[in-house]
């Protein structure tokens, strides 16, 4: 995999990676990786030091797709906004780069980014091929309930509560509401997570209508996300 690192191409004052496969494939469907709640300062490179992560998006990458991580407005966006309007600056970045294919495009996500992902596709149907989403935030009502109160609650005015802001922000209230259906989602999640609770994570299988759900062992961890066989999301992108 080939990378090129900068600061500014995408948003200005924010850190991206564009990561390309060695060899050229021709044009395929462009990836944006959407991090998760990290903490570094911006977020967008954060899965470049982490070997579970890096695998996966390496094994992209060398399948023929060219990808683009970037700091989306930060470490703690919890599908606000601010998110919303970073990918969709980021869409627009990664459509113009050489071998991505004109058109819909691929959201790989995880933790947080699994929400912020699933949002901004609620939000832009039409543009969105598939989302692959590990260890997701599917219900942040109940992750800002129980785990993540402080963080949650100042990237919304007010507090975050569902009766403000559920029905455009969390995907577990979007996906009930019918707003997810015809995005095909491929979620893996921990058996023991205890951040993201795997109750609400099988429930988008009812939820929304076109949902693959992937069991792993373990909890909300990057050695859980490490289990992620690279050859199922890889057809699941390709299906």
């Amino acid at each position: 995999m080939w990378t090129s690192a900068g600061i500014g191409r995408v948003t200005a004052g924010e850190a991206d990676v564009v990561m390309r496969p060695k060899c050229r494939k021709g044009a395929k469907p462009g990836v944006l990786y959407v991090h998760g709640a990290e903490a570094d300062v911006g977020g967008g490179l954060t899965w470049m030091t982490i070997a579970s992560r890096a695998r996966l998006i390496n094994a992209i990458a060398d399948a023929g797709y060219t990808m683009l991580s970037c700091d989306l407005g930060g470490v703690a966006t919890w599908g606000n906004d601010t998110a919303i309007s970073r990918i969709t600056t980021a869409k627009n970045y990664l459509l113009t780069l050489q071998d991505v294919a004109a058109g819909k495009i691929i959201l790989v996500g995880q933790s947080m980014g699994g929400q912020n992902a699933m949002v901004w596709a609620a939000a832009n149907p039409t543009l969105v091929d598939c989302i692959i989403a590990a260890i997701p935030v599917v219900n942040i009502q109940d992750v800002r309930n129980r785990v993540y109160q402080t963080s949650v609650d100042a990237a919304y005015s007010g507090g975050y509560s569902d009766a403000t802001y559920g029905a455009a922000h969390n995907p577990y209230v979007i996906a009930g509401n019918g707003g997810l259906n015809g995005i095909p989602m491929q979620l893996w999640y921990g058996d023991s997570d205890t951040t993201c609770l795997p109750q609400y994570t099988q429930a988008m299988a009812t939820r929304a209508n076109t949902v693959e759900l992937h069991q792993l062992s373990g909890g909300h961890a990057e050695s859980t996300v490490g289990q992620i066989d690279p050859g199922t999301v890889l057809d699941f992108m390709k299906r």
